[in-house]
């Protein structure tokens, strides 16, 4: 079988419960965001984490074409957002975890309206930092890939005026689309709620469709799937073309079917993520010490989203765990091309120039059993012993 990149985790299970949510209005228990955000009830559903930052980015009521701070290596959802709201993204360079470069947020802070943290995989930024810095410049934490990532034993999302979630499939947890808007500075709650009021809800048609897409899309991921078809899936999506932007359709609310399952599986995702926490620190434990990983700050807990190598020789390594059953993830790897769309010059990001396009993602989450995990311990120590310390991982 073969070691899927992401866990898509929708049974059919979750479809009786989703399809009979939409006819019977159960009491859903004290969900997870109220234990993670007990400092504030000003939480809500959205149709995806995009939609999420277009109603946080215009409830700061900037002028247009207003200047937002952000990492070009992030998904180009977030660019789609920024332009959707009417605003201009501004380039910051990041660092070797990948996130907001502090050097250069300082020389350019004064240049951008508001913000965008990002904490790229489940790691954790320097929040600290980065919000002593920022002033009084309303901040966005993006948390999509940080659902339970921990900054000085606190959850991330709580740091900031809003924070946004995402749970798409193949995220923690992978349900369909659905985003999460957290309000932590109540200067913005009322506009806020007025904007999600103002969201159309979607019909029983576009709840069915969702909740049987998203079965589809888990057993489309599922081993057996690619044990027999994941080459070639994962070779059409290497050539398809992403180097474009897309915006979607924003008007529409969250489906009630998804917000329904979140509240219902929140042991479930609790003991999930502890799993892939387990996973991507048995890995950081065992892989050859010559490679080069990304791993949290000091004040950082990650929920190890994925685990990070970074390689000259990404695509040789790639095809060589692919050959052996285990995808791992050349991640956004048209973030180069989404940012110079975006107006980002050559030379604006340096590190960002050297650093993304050595990036692969090795899959460890809570999916991967431990008879797996060794496999894929095992390969990548066999690849690099094979090859030249200075040119693969210098």
């Amino acid at each position: 079988m073969i070691v899927t990149r992401f866990k898509y985790d929708y049974n059919i299970y979750d479809i009786l419960l989703s399809f009979l949510s939409l006819f019977y209005d159960f009491k859903s228990p004290e969900g997870l965001f109220e234990k993670m955000f007990p400092k504030t009830d000003d939480f809500y559903y959205t149709r995806s984490a995009r939609q999420a930052i277009k109603i946080a980015l215009t409830s700061f009521n900037l002028k247009k074409g207003a200047k937002i701070g952000i990492q070009p290596y992030t998904c180009s959802s977030v660019f789609a957002a920024i332009k959707s709201a009417g605003y201009q993204p501004f380039f910051i360079d990041i660092n070797e975890s990948l996130s907001l470069d502090i050097k250069d947020f300082k020389n350019k802070v004064g240049q951008i309206d508001a913000l965008i943290i990002t904490h790229i995989f489940g790691y954790p930024s320097n929040i600290k930092k980065i919000k002593e810095l920022a002033g009084n410049i309303p901040i966005i934490e993006d948390c999509s890939h940080a659902l339970l990532s921990k900054y000085n034993g606190q959850y991330v999302g709580s740091f900031c005026d809003i924070s946004v979630f995402s749970f798409g499939n193949g995220k923690l947890p992978s349900m369909g689309a659905n985003g999460l808007l957290v309000v932590n500075n109540g200067k913005y709650t009322n506009e806020i709620r007025d904007k999600i009021r103002n969201l159309i809800e979607p019909s029983f048609y576009d709840e069915a469709k969702n909740i049987i897409g998203s079965y589809l899309q888990a057993f489309l991921h599922s081993k057996i799937i690619g044990f027999f078809f994941g080459k070639c899936i994962n070779r059409l999506r290497l050539f398809r073309n992403n180097n474009n932007i897309s915006y979607l359709d924003d008007k529409s609310a969250a489906f009630k079917s998804v917000s329904f399952l979140l509240a219902r599986k929140q042991n479930r995702i609790l003991k999930n993520i502890h799993l892939q926490i387990n996973n991507g620190k048995n890995l950081s434990l065992n892989i050859n010490k010559n490679y080069k990983y990304l791993s949290a700050i000091e004040s950082g807990e990650a929920n190890f989203f994925a685990f990070v190598i970074f390689t000259d020789s990404r695509d040789d390594l790639y095809d060589y765990l692919l050959k052996h059953g285990i995808e791992a993830g050349k991640h956004f790897q048209f973030a180069n091309n989404w940012a110079m769309n975006m107006g980002n010059l050559e030379g604006n990001c340096p590190n960002f120039d050297r650093l993304f396009n050595k990036i692969l993602t090795i899959p460890c989450h809570y999916g991967v059993s431990k008879v797996e995990l060794n496999k894929i311990i095992y390969f990548l120590n066999i690849f690099i012993t094979k090859q030249p310390y200075e040119k693969s991982f210098g």
